[in-house]
């Protein structure tokens, strides 16, 4: 039986190697046939450039659906969701008077979460500092947001009530969304346009001499509501409801690995595509992905107009 200083002493000498062999678990496998790596793995250089990466995503800027997301009904997935069949109704109660009734539909199936993601391949030399991480990660987040908000957008214009094509006058068209949209004057509007679509607005005037409809080219206010920039928007102008909108998330992961086989598909080329190793090639594969779901619960809650940059082209 061992003494108490004969544990102490033990535990001085190994417990650095014990904390550390406690805390080396995978962050990762992608098609992999062993682990994948860890920080406490690797030391140095790569160390450092993964934490800084990692700061480098949480303050990057979200997507379109990630900065709507507060404003929405949140929900878990693939739970039943409670809708009104109607608008909820509330009046002025005499004592011992009725109260006005809603029915209250179930939807059993709920937000049946679609997954969006994206690999980038690239060598350890390139990886090996704080800034090729940092550049490699980023644009792994943005691609990642692009593809999200592709797929909200798409649920989003499918369950609209009201499409319309843009006219050569704006602001009649800016009346079309907000006639189909604002309808009990309550609710959190916001418009979602592309970068190309806010450049036209830029300079487009509500008469000649008259003030700018909108104000910049990176985004800010329409008529006084919040205006989002997403390049996945298209040619499109989208007014939503927020509230109108159930959604539920997961944050993205982002996972390493060395060892797995990873086909490219050269564009350029006709024959079939090639199978490489990451590990032989002496590269690390890295893969940016996220869960999450979107509903329209209203279809008065969004409206769209197609067509804006052919309608509105020309300036002032």
């Amino acid at each position: 039986m061992h003494n108490v200083s004969d544990m102490i002493g033990f535990f001085l000498k190994y417990g650095n190697w014990i904390q550390a062999g406690e805390a080396a678990r995978s962050t990762g496998i992608y098609k992999a046939a062993v682990g994948g790596s860890t920080q406490t793995d690797i030391s140095g250089n790569f160390q450092s450039a993964t934490g800084a990466a990692f700061l480098e995503y949480l303050t990057a800027g979200p997507s379109a659906f990630d900065r709507l997301r507060p404003y929405t009904r949140r929900a878990a997935f693939r739970t039943a969701l409670i809708t009104p069949a109607q608008p909820l109704s509330a009046a002025l109660i005499s004592e011992g008077g009725p109260a006005p009734a809603t029915k209250l539909n179930n939807d059993s199936a709920g937000l049946a979460p679609v997954k969006v993601g994206g690999l980038a391949v690239a060598s350890k030399e390139a990886l090996f500092t704080p800034e090729g991480m940092e550049s490699i990660t980023l644009e792994l987040r943005n691609a990642v947001a692009e593809a999200t908000d592709q797929e909200f957008l798409g649920t989003i214009a499918d369950a609209a009530d009201v499409t319309e094509a843009a006219s050569a006058d704006p602001v009649a068209d800016f009346k079309k969304l907000l006639d189909g949209v604002n309808l009990s004057g309550f609710g959190s509007l916001f418009f979602i346009a592309s970068p190309g679509t806010a450049n036209i607005l830029s300079t487009k005037r509500a008469a000649t001499g008259g003030p700018l409809l909108f104000p910049g080219v990176l985004g800010g206010f329409l008529l006084g509501l919040p205006l989002l920039m997403t390049a996945p928007a298209d040619d499109t102008l989208t007014l939503v409801d927020a509230s109108s909108i159930s959604t539920g998330a997961e944050d993205m992961e982002i996972k390493t690995t060395e060892h797995a086989s990873v086909y490219l598909d050269d564009m350029d080329s006709d024959g079939p595509f090639t199978l490489i190793s990451v590990f032989q090639a002496e590269a690390i594969a890295l893969l940016g992905i996220r869960s999450f779901a979107a509903k329209l619960m209203r279809a008065s809650g969004a409206a769209v107009l197609t067509g804006c940059s052919a309608a509105w082209a020309g300036g002032e």
